[in-house]
């Protein structure tokens, strides 16, 4: 698994060459081995630059979340610009670790499921992170009636290119506690949609005045 590759793909219509020997499976546990080997880190679009420093990021966060820490990472169809997070294993006495109990005896699903979208130019450009499912209550977690994370640092006037993902995603799993997020539950099995996510970050962005 520690044999160097070089990977040559289209990238913005250009050839380039990405040396991925970097990542060498076996600092990874069984489970994250199987993530990383079976993800194409071809690029679906983004430049050379992004696609490295994803790359870097995807390994970064693999090694330092887990299941049992409450955050599973994995790229969407083997796309490396979009990604899912579960978030579970909340603590016992809050609302979110209760909720999502009655949320796995309704369809047997006891995580808030999230989705990361990466701009071609990131990460000099935030990334994009909403809720996919369940739906909150409004005006708890953070989380704005689309589903979006509407925080300062993922707004133009709040990101850092030196930002840690592994760390990020620590702190927004605790601004959901933070936050006391409530599952709506009239509302089960009935996931966000991109555009009413887009359109909420949006508004709230317009509302504190951050650049989007």
């Amino acid at each position: 698994f520690s044999e160097r590759r070089s990977v040559e793909e289209t990238v913005m219509g250009q050839k380039v060459s990405l040396d991925d020997g970097s990542l060498n499976l076996e600092d990874y546990g069984e489970e994250e081995a199987k993530v990383v080997k079976n993800t194409s880190f071809a690029p679906k679009k983004g430049s050379k630059t992004a696609t490295e420093r994803l790359v870097s990021d995807l390994r970064e966060v693999l090694k330092k979340t887990s299941k049992s820490e409450g955050i599973v990472v994995s790229p969407v169809d083997d796309n490396l610009y979009q990604w899912h997070v579960q978030f579970s294993e909340f603590p016992p006495e809050t609302q979110i670790h209760q909720d999502l109990q009655q949320l796995k005896a309704h369809n047997g699903k006891d995580y808030v499921l999230l989705e990361i979208i990466f701009d071609k130019d990131y990460p000099n450009t935030p990334p994009f992170m909403r809720v996919v499912g369940p739906r909150f209550c409004q005006y708890t977690g953070h989380v704005t009636i689309g589903g979006s994370i509407c925080i300062e640092d993922l707004t133009r006037s709040g990101w850092r290119s030196d930002f840690e993902l592994a760390t990020f995603l620590v702190v927004i799993r605790h601004l959901l506690i933070e936050g006391n997020a409530r599952i709506e539950m009239s509302r089960l099995g009935e996931d966000y949609s991109k555009r009413e996510a887009m359109k909420a970050f949006k508004r709230v962005a317009k509302y504190h005045g951050w650049q989007v």
